[in-house]
């Protein structure tokens, strides 16, 4: 019988080349299959399975490695952004205290401008109550002195007969400027002019 040992040996090593990923080659795994008794059909069957979870356990490695360099990717760009994210925390910080200081001040700025208003308001309920005074002053009547402190009017005066005072503190209760109005000094005094009723009232100027 004529055998090719040339043809044989390549063949050999050819399969020899194959590895199975389990410490032999396809020739090794095909000759232990027929010590074994398996047909010819089953250890092509065996023999593809072999080499299945040899592919396998090389992707597996594979995505083992690509998992592991993207995770170390990932945890890197991770920590890039927390780094980021902390610098803007620390900058809305800052913006929160420096928006803190201008609201404070604008709340007090605001203050103010409402008390200006209600000063620039009463002052002139105030400015009203003494252009009233001068409206309702009778001919036989006039001021010495008018003298006003937190919200009370004093007025001096005197007049040239009783009627013409008592007209004028009717005027003063009838008002929307005063209230409490107190007669302090009402007495007659002998004047080159004649008899003159020298007065003192007090009146307090009313809240609006």
């Amino acid at each position: 019988m004529d055998v090719n040992l040339l043809k044989t040996r390549v063949k050999s090593d050819a399969l020899n080349s194959t590895q199975t990923g389990f410490g032999g080659t396809v020739l090794d795994s095909s000759i232990h299959l027929k010590k074994m008794g398996v047909s010819q059909e089953e250890g092509k069957k065996v023999l593809i399975n072999l080499l299945l979870m040899a592919l396998f356990t090389f992707l597996a490695k594979m995505y083992t490695d690509t998992s592991k360099s993207s995770e170390r990717k990932l945890r890197k760009k991770l920590q890039a952004n927390i780094v980021q994210i902390e610098k803007e925390i620390k900058s809305k910080k800052d913006l929160v205290k420096e928006f803190s200081k201008y609201k404070v001040e604008g709340d007090e700025f605001k203050r103010k401008i409402m008390a200006v208003k209600e000063l620039s308001r009463f002052r002139l309920h105030e400015l009203k109550a003494l252009d009233y005074l001068q409206e309702i002053i009778p001919e036989k009547l006039w001021f010495k002195n008018v003298n006003y402190e937190d919200r009370i009017f004093v007025l001096e005066g005197a007049a040239l007969e009783q009627k013409a005072f008592s007209d004028f503190l009717i005027e003063m209760e009838n008002s929307n400027f005063f209230h409490d109005i107190q007669i302090r000094k009402s007495i007659e005094e002998k004047t080159a002019r004649g008899t003159e009723v020298i007065f003192e009232v007090q009146a307090r100027l009313k809240v609006i």
